[in-house]
């Protein structure tokens, strides 16, 4: 994997990130290995499926997966070696569009980086704590407004225990006979 720097005026940044051929295929080898033995094919044990049958059916997809995990990888690392933070999300692009299985793969990335903030020195700064005095007076002006009547809420109706004892009993009677309720109990009911 090589990282050339393309772009480096003010605080925008941008680099140039090759993956060989060989290091994809590499990182797609290791994913099959360790994969393998988990794998259960048609015809085959389970973990004894033959390494080119894996790499035919799931090799594109793998190849997808290490390529993203690869150049993740090498932005991790470069933030982590040149300390530069960005402000936001790295604008990646793959260069090469006609890109097939064999390749190197070209992509750049460009980004701003924060600025570095000097420390400052806060020894020499003096802090003023300012503190308002209020008179009994003016509190009790002030206190009948903040005591305001709050709105007073009302109980729910309450069903009397009668009413609800007959109309459980006979919805229940009801599914229980499988029979609709009579015009009579629908009117106690309620």
């Amino acid at each position: 994997m090589q990282v050339t720097e393309t772009l480096n005026e003010g605080l925008k940044r941008g680099y140039a990130i090759t993956v060989t051929a060989a290091e994809l295929d590499a990182k797609v080898n290791e994913k099959l290995v360790e994969a393998q033995p988990e794998v259960e094919m048609k015809g085959f044990r389970k973990g004894k499926v033959p390494m080119a049958l894996l790499k035919k059916q799931f090799g594109q997809r793998l190849i997808g997966e290490a390529m993203q995990e690869t150049i993740d990888g090498a932005m991790n690392k470069h933030f982590e070696e040149s300390g530069d933070r960005p402000a936001m999300q790295p604008d990646v692009k793959m260069t090469n569009e006609d890109w097939k299985e064999g390749d190197d793969v070209n992509v750049e990335m460009s980004y701003e980086a924060l600025p570095e903030i000097p420390e400052v020195d806060l020894s020499g700064v003096e802090l003023e704590k300012l503190v308002s005095k209020q008179t009994t007076q003016r509190l009790t002006k002030r206190w009948p407004t903040s005591r305001r009547p709050r709105r007073i809420s009302k109980p729910a109706k309450t069903v009397p225990q009668q009413k609800m004892v007959i109309r459980l009993s006979s919805i229940l009677l009801a599914r229980l006979t499988a029979k609709p309720l009579t015009a009579a109990q629908a009117t106690t009911t309620r």
